[in-house]
């Protein structure tokens, strides 16, 4: 509970007054107090700090006119300021809203509210409490102490129930709901403060002690416990964080296991946490690291996948399709990772996860060009369908399209059902054979041969022009590379000089089936025209977007232009642009 001081603090008494009273004498903290009215006694032997707040006194016309003046000048008396809200006797759901009306219209923002609910109509104490929960949530108050005095159950002096704890359960209740319906814990960590269910130290009014110095009572101890393992917990799970939160679940289940046993937890905590423990063992990691080497020792395992999807449909049961779908997205790039034998380094971002996000990426596309069939078709589409699904909340729908959130759960829980199929046989990476050469072929064909010597190629693609297209079988024979005409494609521009748009033409099929059936492309740059060399860059990116390794390299011949210009087939020198340095010879199959 907020605990004000001060000239910030704002307190409120609330309580009724009704028509038949009698003088009684009233005992707190050993100290008594005699009158006709309960919440006199209240205000002088409970709440003293009350002196100077305004006094909210319910009642009736009848009992306006009648003990309300008396209750009014002994209020007074005790340092308050009373002020009567008349209401209705409340006999119909009418008169009940509207007493709630008036009451909640009384009391102030943020006021710190104190109620006695001894007299008044057997059921305003429903009415008080219905009001409190609706201020509560929209006015901000801060309920410092619900009482009642036992006067027909006791003989005098009459002692005070406080029921301050039966309103704290009514949070607790709602904390509890909250955290089930939508996986939030955060309510739940404010509603087990310790000091809403330890009992005070004697004469501690708010419970506010613990006693000397930092010891608290065991229990205390343990509902501290508790609470300091429920907030990261709370804040992880809000925030999509499923390693985090499964990271610091082990030792809130040891916290809660403590808080179980302790024998001086009240009946409704012990509920309260059951519900707890299952979400958070559903949270928990199957293998928790140890705790001092954290995430970085979280071992990728199948099980370990299994365990994603379960919070990926834990966030989809509770209405957060964000938070699922990222869940999956993370899970099928850490599936791919592990397929590839890469467990060791799964949470490298830099390399690790990128080049299993490439391979995602790639099977997308072979998917779309039905390049693709079985497992590998499977996760193509999947992974196409889930990334467009997610990409709409990525960036707080500020796109031209429409979001629909209402589908996105079940459209989510379509995605949930396709992963753990894959899961069950996940496709190995789709891997071709062979080096497929990409190179342009001007006036001078030195460049082209200086490739296809280096290389050794399986497939060879070679951009021309209409001038240049008849000299390649010439080219491969000279380079002992003529059985590279079963396996030859040429891609003809009709203007080498400024075609740059003629590249979408040349990416058809056939070519597409090259990219994806090969284990590397290599392309050169060198030995056509500026055109030809786009041309080369794009298909490159092709290939790339395809999932296939691609290198791109320059032929270089270094000798004058006369001497090319007499004796173009030298072997001259391969210079390596990027990427890895292409395989051996024997990669190529160029012998067969």
């Amino acid at each position: 509970m907020r605990r004000l001081s001060g000239s910030d603090l704002r307190r409120c008494f609330v309580c009724s007054v009704g028509l038949r009273t009698r003088e009684m004498c009233y005992e707190f903290g050993g100290k008594r107090c005699v009158t006709r009215f309960a919440p006199v006694a209240t205000a002088v032997l409970r709440e003293p700090d009350l002196c100077g707040s305004r006094a909210l006194v319910v009642a009736t016309r009848e009992a306006y006119e009648g003990p309300y003046r008396e209750l009014a000048e002994e209020l007074r008396r005790a340092g308050l300021e009373p002020q009567a809200l008349l209401v209705p006797d409340g006999r119909t759901r009418e008169e009940i809203f509207d007493m709630l009306r008036i009451l909640s219209d009384a009391v102030e923002d943020g006021e710190e509210v104190v109620v006695d609910v001894t007299h008044g109509l057997r059921h305003l104490p429903f009415v008080y409490l219905v009001a409190l929960v609706y201020m509560t949530a929209l006015k901000g108050i801060d309920i410092a102490g619900i009482y009642y005095w036992p006067a027909e159950l006791v003989s005098p002096p009459v002692p005070l129930i406080d029921l301050t704890s039966l309103f704290n359960l009514l949070r607790l209740y709602q904390a509890v709901e909250t955290s089930r319906r939508t996986g939030d814990f955060r309510l739940l960590e404010e509603a087990l403060a310790e000091d809403r269910w330890v009992r005070p130290v004697a004469g501690d009014r708010h419970g506010e002690r613990r006693g000397p110095g930092p010891d608290l009572p065991p229990v205390g101890g343990a509902l501290k416990g508790v609470r300091q393992k429920l907030g990261p917990l709370a804040r992880s799970l809000a925030s999509g964080l499923p390693l985090e939160a499964g990271i610091v679940a082990e030792p809130l289940l040891k916290k809660l296991e403590t808080l179980e046993e302790h024998p001086d937890v009240p009946a409704v905590v012990r509920m309260a946490v059951q519900p707890l423990r299952s979400a958070v063992e559903r949270v928990a990691l199957p293998e928790p690291p140890p705790r001092r080497w954290g995430k970085k020792a979280v071992r990728l395992s199948r099980e370990l996948l299994e365990h994603l999807l379960g919070l990926a449909e834990w966030y989809i049961e509770r209405g957060n399709a964000p938070a699922g779908l990222l869940v999956m997205r993370e899970t099928l790039v850490s599936a791919v990772v592990l397929a590839c034998g890469g467990g060791k380094d799964w949470l490298a971002v830099g390399r690790t996860r990128r080049e299993a996000e490439a391979a995602l990426n790639a099977a997308a596309q072979r998917h779309k060009l039905h390049l693709a069939d079985g497992g590998q078709d499977r996760l193509g589409r999947l992974w196409d369908q889930l990334s467009r699904c997610r990409n709409e909340y990525a960036h707080a729908g500020f796109r031209t399209e429409n979001v629909d959130a209402g589908s996105a759960i079940d459209r989510a829980r379509t995605f949930l059902k396709d992963c753990r199929d894959l899961l069950k046989d996940f496709p190995a990476p789709a891997r071709g054979t062979g080096r497929l050469l990409v190179a342009p072929l001007g006036r001078k064909p030195g460049a082209l041969y200086t490739a296809l010597r280096a290389m050794e190629p399986h497939r060879l693609a070679v951009v021309v022009s209409r001038e240049t297209e008849g000299r390649v079988p010439e080219v491969l024979e000279r380079a002992g590379m003529t059985h590279l005409r079963d396996r030859l494609k040429l891609l003809r521009l009709d203007d080498p000089h400024r075609g740059f748009r003629e590249v979408q033409g040349l990416l058809d099929d056939e070519l597409h089936r090259w990219f994806v059936s090969s284990e590397e492309v290599v392309v050169s740059l060198t030995g056509g025209t500026t055109v030809m060399a786009y041309v080369v860059e794009r298909l490159a990116a092709c290939a790339r977007r395809l999932g296939v390794s691609t290198t791109k390299v320059a032929a270089v011949d270094t000798r004058s232009a006369e001497e090319q210009e007499a004796d173009p087939y030298v072997m001259g020198e391969i210079i390596l642009l990027d990427g890895a340095a292409p395989a051996g010879p024997d990669a190529g199959g160029g012998g067969s």
